[in-house]
């Protein structure tokens, strides 16, 4: 049961918003040889890694997890 004060479906959006940037920075980067290229695309997995991360731990304390 939740028994939160916050609608936080924006939050849970843009976590599945950042998540789907993950699946495509990982997969395009497996496809590249240029290595500046790898080095862009993991620095920006690295960045939506940490805000997920981040943004999942208020949804979980919001739900008492």
């Amino acid at each position: 049961m939740n028994n939160s004060n916050y609608d936080l479906s924006h939050v849970e959006h843009l976590i599945k918003v950042l998540n789907s940037g993950i699946d495509f920075y990982g997969e395009a980067k497996s496809k590249l040889d240029n290595h500046e290229l790898i080095r862009i695309f993991d620095q920006n997995l690295t960045e939506k890694h940490k805000a997920v991360t981040e943004l999942q731990n208020y949804v979980m304390a919001d739900k008492g997890e």
